[in-house]
């Protein structure tokens, strides 16, 4: 019985492995029922495609239930991922990963000097200068100490005040 059942799994998972699934040129999978889209670099449905017959490039489109732009004779479903722009996104890359160039929510392109810590950045102060404790290229200057490249410590004026004031102070306790 064992034995039945395992070549009975066998039997199934070749049946799945000789689908009319299609290999496209960039190494994606498409479904037996899609074709690749090199251009988009995606799976693209009947519908997809029906849905801009006698349409410009920017005109809106349905397909499936969802709404989207037409490209290039594509329908593109309005989302993040799909290499387009769509109105509420800053940037598309096609992907939905963070440290390209384009955060992976498609909301903000990632550079450096924005004053926002982006993947593969280690700081980003707002500038792209070096010397200020953030290089001009947002990595680590001297991760050991902190210090700018030019060998001063952008904190030493704070810590020298800091450190008057707390003489100051033991000063007036002892008098």
């Amino acid at each position: 019985m064992g034995r039945v059942m395992i070549l009975a799994v066998v039997v199934w998972l070749g049946a799945c492995a000789q689908s009319s699934s299609l290999v496209c040129g960039d190494g994606r999978t498409c479904p037996g029922n899609s074709t690749c889209d090199d251009l988009h670099h995606i799976c693209v449905s009947p519908s997809q495609r029906a849905a801009c017959d006698g349409l410009q490039n920017g005109e809106t489109c349905t397909f499936e239930g969802q709404v989207g732009l037409c490209d290039e004779g594509v329908c593109i479903g309005a989302s993040c991922g799909n290499t387009v722009v769509d109105a509420d996104e800053a940037c598309d890359d096609g992907n939905r990963d963070d440290g390209d160039g384009c955060r992976g929510d498609c909301k903000k392109i990632e550079r450096c000097g924005d004053a926002l810590v982006d993947e593969g950045e280690a700081c980003d102060d707002g500038n792209t200068k070096d010397g200020d404790a953030c290089p001009a290229d947002c990595g680590l200057e001297d991760p050991g100490c902190g210090c700018a490249s030019n060998g001063t410590n952008p904190a030493a004026p704070l810590a020298l005040s800091l450190l008057t004031l707390g003489l100051v102070a033991r000063r007036r306790r002892r008098a």
